[in-house]
C-alpha cells in the first residue's frame, strides 16, 4: 500500500504538470482535458483514501493480535464488567476494533457502535474485524450482535432508556457540543445504567492533546461537566499505571 501511494504521488505530479503544459500551449481540446481531469481527480481520491486506510489501521492493528486482545481484556474486564445479555453502546467507536474485543468478555451482548463517520462500521468491514479477532482469540463463534449507528454532533441517534452501559473512549474531548451529547447519553441509559469515560487526563490545566490540539480534561473539569449534566461520579480507574494519564471514569445516572 505504501509503495502504491508513492506511485500515485508521482503520477499525480506528472499529470498536474502535463495539464499546465497543455494550458500553456492553449490547447482547448475538451477531448483531452476532460479525461485528464477525471484521472487526476481519481488519483487524488485514491491517495486520500489509501492514506486514511493506512492511518486508521495503524492505530488499532495491535488490538487484532493476541497480545493486544489479551491486554485489553485483562485491563478492561474489571472496569466494564460486561455481563451476558447486556445492551452496550460505544460513542465515537471509530473502527469498532476495541468493542469487538470487549465482546469477548460476555456472551450475547448487544453492542451499538456509534460514530460520525460510518466508513469503518459498514457491515462488511465490521464482519471482517469480528471474524479476524474471534479467530485470533480462538473462539468458535461470536454470540454478540453489533449495530452500527451514524450519530450527529449534538445527538447520539440511539434509543432512549435502552442501555445498561455506555462507553466513550478517547472521544469526549473531541465533541463540539459536549454538554448536549452528555444529556443525550443520559437519556439513552436505563435509570440504573452506567457511563464509562476513558480520557487522557492532564495533571495541569490548559494542556492540549498533541494529536488533535483539543483541550485535555483534568479530573475536576471532567467530573464537573458530567455532574452539571445529570450524572453522579462513582469511581476513577487508572488503566495503565506505567503511563498514568489514561483513566476510565465511571458515572451513574443522577436522580
Amino acid at each position: 500500500m505504501a509503495l502504491m501511494n508513492v506511485y500515485v504521488g508521482y503520477l499525480y505530479i506528472f499529470m498536474v504538470y502535463w495539464l499546465r503544459w497543455l494550458s500553456f500551449c492553449q490547447c482547448e481540446s475538451s477531448r483531452m482535458k476532460k479525461p485528464l481531469l477525471l484521472l487526476i481527480s481519481c488519483l487524488i481520491s485514491y491517495a486520500s483514501c489509501a492514506q486514511r486506510i493506512d492511518w486508521a489501521i495503524g492505530i488499532n492493528k495491535w488490538y487484532t493480535r493476541s497480545a493486544g486482545i489479551n491486554w485489553l481484556l485483562a485491563h478492561y474486564r474489571p472496569i466494564y464488567n460486561f455481563q451476558p445479555g447486556e445492551k452496550v453502546a460505544s460513542i465515537g467507536a471509530g473502527q469498532g476494533i476495541r468493542e469487538v474485543v470487549f465482546s469477548l468478555m460476555a456472551d450475547s451482548l448487544t453492542m451499538y457502535l456509534q460514530d460520525l463517520d460510518p466508513y469503518w462500521l459498514e457491515p462488511d468491514r465490521l464482519a471482517v474485524a469480528v471474524q479476524a479477532i474471534y479467530k485470533k482469540a480462538e473462539r468458535i463463534a461470536c454470540t454478540s450482535t453489533f449495530v452500527p449507528v451514524r450519530g450527529k454532533e449534538k445527538e447520539t441517534q440511539l434509543p432512549n432508556q435502552y442501555f445498561d452501559k455506555i462507553i466513550v473512549e478517547n472521544s469526549l474531548h473531541e465533541f463540539t457540543y459536549q454538554a448536549d451529547m452528555i444529556q443525550h447519553i443520559r437519556e439513552n441509559l436505563k435509570p440504573s445504567g452506567q457511563l464509562f469515560i476513558w480520557e487522557a487526563i492532564a495533571t495541569n490545566p490548559n494542556r492540549k492533546h498533541t494529536d488533535c490540539g483539543k483541550p485535555m480534561f483534568t479530573d475536576e473539569t471532567l467530573i464537573k461537566l458530567l455532574s452539571e449534566n445529570g450524572f453522579h461520579f462513582v469511581s476513577k480507574t487508572v488503566v495503565n499505571p506505567d503511563r498514568g494519564k489514561d483513566a476510565v471514569f465511571q458515572f451513574s445516572v443522577s436522580e
